[in-house]
């Protein structure tokens, strides 16, 4: 026998010696060793040790400083049994329970998972706890899950804010129902009074009226009920924070449904992807043990980095079981068949590549009008872009409201500025700060969009001030002046000289073209002074430009330049437009040439302008004009210190606005002088002798009067100037000397 048998009959022996001593019901006496009823009665035996041995396990298990922490199946049973029955939420409160134990350092245990985070630190700390009631199925208005599911989801996930479960849920709203209070609160984006604007113009979802479990007819029910209008149509500055705000405002939508489809259109599929990537990066949880506030009270929408595609986010609350993904990308150009949307979100859909002709024009229409036919009844076109042309996609939107009196589109245009309007006619980089009114001016500042302005005058237009292109722009004139035909055209001092035989002159004139800025890259005042000669051979005539000035002047500066060139040239006249503060200029003129007892003052002709683009065509026609001229031999220049300047404005002009590096005043002053006194001489009837010596009379009359009424203070503000009088005998009175100079003397008989 051996040693196992020795000790197991022993034991057996004992047991049947001592049986009577047992408790009542067990039996006298145990069935013999290999038996049935043996293995039976043994087997009871464990199973009944066993339990008892698991049940004060368990016991020890369920106390608050139990340290056996329980399996993932082990939990979800847990959290079914204390009411929480979506599955997904089961997972998220596992994962967000875990951390909370080890943010506390305290055992992550059956006590935490039935109690909850904050009646066990109650507890471990001897403080009395009453936890709340919430009965199974409550609801909650503005939520898609039951009340003990968000109950769950703030003890376990919001605990690192002392905020009570009612505050929470009332955070949860506003950031459901607000881009601007989302973005700026919540999630710390650098957003000001016109993003609120905003969000008060896009349709505000509401989140209420949606029930957990909700159906199809529920989802699409709540959406149509959202909005009268259906398409949104924003247009905005650059750098207004216009693609963030979209992030924004669909993490808005997908809050208040998560079952919604939104269908993120670019003019790219790269840019669509990025668009897409930028808001599925809010849903990731990147560090578990240190979330965003975002991810603390969302905590059931999120995902882990490694879920899913980058340029597509499905929601984890999704249970409408769709085709399309909760954020899907698209470009303008890829296809578009199949892919239904409840939210059609579009941001800046073309580029300047895609609208510079009418065929990609209407393709990019077309393209835009099937992609909406995708939307579902009852849902939304939100665009935001900042316009290329008129006919652009948002343009021609636009132009369709505007055409439909029972629109269903609402428009929204915010430039960078608006100018107030005492400062309507002023140009845009002659503007002050005091002259706008900034929309966005915490980042848009003044001094940011002039140096926009300057660099390109007609993106600032469009990218910063909304303003559509001319349709004209595309084919506007084509303005080229070659540098070595310039050169070309220089001649000799001689050439200009009075004397010359072959050149009889008819008149010296000016052209005046006035800036009102002093700062580093504002435009220069020009004033081009020219002779025009006809030739004696063949009749034809030339247009000389003998004196060069491009100064940055202040007014009174620029006055007292146009009365040094007056005396340096003496223009029989002087073309200058009304822009700015000419009458200002005007009258220091007048002043400069009184105190400079100038006689006769400048004869300027101040020729109303047309403004806005009508004005710049005009520009680019009265400089292209000039290319004629120089071309024959008409247009000539005097060798002068400024000339290659002037060379280079001309050079540089396309007939687009000057920018910083490219000026047009030169040209511009000298064309407005060509245009004034040149071009005319072609169509203009000669005149015979008699006729021209009646005009001298009634010029140099007229000049007398004006003289004399000038010194003896009655005379007017302008002096009409004409041609010199003929000398007179020099008298030996000193006063009737004086007055001879001016004619006002009768000589003797």
């Amino acid at each position: 026998m051996t040693e196992q048998e020795v000790v197991t009959q022993t034991t057996v022996d004992i047991v049947e010696v001592t049986a009577p001593k047992k408790k009542a019901g067990r039996p006298k006496k145990l069935a013999p060793k290999g038996t049935p009823e043996r293995r039976e009665y043994q087997k009871k035996a464990t199973q009944g040790t066993r339990a008892r041995a698991a049940e004060a396990e368990d016991q020890a298990a369920q106390q608050i400083g139990s340290d056996k922490s329980p399996k993932d199946d082990e939990a979800k049973k847990i959290l079914r049994a204390e009411g929480i029955k979506n599955p997904h939420v089961q997972d998220v409160l596992i994962e967000n329970a875990k951390i909370a134990a080890v943010h506390y350092q305290i055992p992550y245990n059956r006590y935490l998972l039935k109690n909850g985070l904050r009646k066990t630190l109650a507890e471990l700390k001897g403080e009395a706890f009453e936890a709340p009631v919430i009965s199974e199925g409550e609801l909650v208005d503005g939520e898609i899950l039951f009340k003990k599911d968000l109950h769950y989801l703030w003890d376990f996930g919001y605990f690192r804010q002392p905020v009570t479960f009612e505050q929470w849920l009332e955070i949860r709203f506003k950031a459901k129902s607000s881009a601007f209070y989302l973005g700026r609160e919540i999630l710390g984006m650098d957003f000001h009074e016109l993003h609120q604007a905003w969000t008060e113009f896009f349709p505000q979802f509401d989140p209420r009226g949606l029930k957990p479990l909700f159906s199809m007819e529920d989802a699409k029910a709540w959406l149509a009920r959202q909005s009268e209008k259906k398409t949104f149509v924003l247009q905005c500055s650059r750098n207004s924070y216009k693609s963030s705000f979209a992030a924004i405002l669909a993490l808005t939508i997908i809050l208040c449904q998560p079952s919604i489809r939104i269908r993120l259109v670019s003019a790219t599929d790269d840019l669509a992807s990025d668009f897409v990537a930028a808001i599925r990066r809010y849903f990731v949880i990147q560090i578990p043990d240190s979330p965003s506030l975002f991810v603390q009270l969302f905590s059931e929408y999120c995902i882990p980095p490694d879920e899913g595609q980058e340029s597509m986010y499905e929601c984890p609350l999704a249970h409408l079981n769709l085709v399309a993904a909760t954020c899907e990308a698209s470009s303008i150009s890829s296809k578009q068949a199949g892919r239904r949307a409840d939210v059609l979100l579009c941001d800046d859909v073309q580029e300047e590549g895609s609208v510079a002709t009418d065929n990609l024009r209407e393709k990019g229409i077309t393209r835009f009008d099937l992609l909406q036919k995708l939307i579902e009844v009852g849902g939304y076109t939100i665009s935001l872009s900042t316009p290329w042309h008129k006919k652009d996609i948002s343009g021609v939107l636009i132009e369709r409201s505007e055409n439909d009196p029972s629109t269903l589109t609402a428009v929204r245009i915010d430039p960078a500025w608006e100018v107030l309007p005492h400062a309507h006619n002023t140009p845009i980089l002659e503007l002050k700060e005091a002259d706008v009114k900034l929309v966005f001016p915490e980042r848009l500042t003044f001094q940011f969009l002039v140096s926009e302005a300057r660099k390109n005058i007609k993106q600032f237009l469009s990218q910063n001030l909304c303003i559509f292109p001319d349709d004209a722009d595309s084919s506007k004139l084509k303005v080229h002046f070659d540098l070595d035909v310039l050169h070309g055209a220089v001649r000799s001092y001689a050439f200009f000289d009075q004397r010359n035989p072959a050149l009889q002159l008819v008149g010296t004139y000016t052209g005046l073209d006035s800036a009102w800025s002093t700062e580093r890259y504002a435009d220069f005042s020009a004033l081009i002074t020219c002779k025009i000669f006809k030739e004696i051979k063949s009749g034809r005539f030339i247009i000389g430009v003998t004196d060069i000035r491009l100064f940055q002047l202040r007014i009174q500066e620029l006055a007292q330049e146009v009365i040094r060139c007056f005396r340096d040239n003496r223009p029989d006249r002087v073309v200058a437009e009304r822009s700015g503060s000419w009458q200002s200029l005007a009258q220091a003129i007048n002043i400069e040439a009184r105190e400079r007892q100038l006689f006769p003052a400048p004869n300027i002709y101040w020729k109303h302008v047309s403004s806005g683009a009508g004005d710049k065509k005009s520009k680019a026609a009265r400089i292209k004009s000039l290319e004629a001229p120089l071309a024959t031999g008409q247009l000539v220049f005097m060798q002068h210190p400024m000339l290659e300047e002037l060379f280079t404005q001309f050079v540089n002009y396309t007939g687009a606005r000057s920018t910083q590096q490219k000026k047009d005043d030169g040209p511009d002053a000298l064309a407005a002088a060509a245009e004034q006194y040149f071009f005319p001489l072609f169509s203009r009837v000669e005149k015979t002798e008699e006729e021209i010596q009646i005009e001298n009379d009634i010029a140099k009359r007229n000049t007398m009067w004006g003289e004399y009424d000038m010194y003896f203070g009655t005379a007017p503000n302008t002096i009409p100037h004409s041609l010199p009088s003929a000398p007179q005998p020099a008298p030996t009175n000193p006063l009737t000397s004086h007055l001879s100079r001016f004619g006002m003397v009768r000589p003797r008989a």
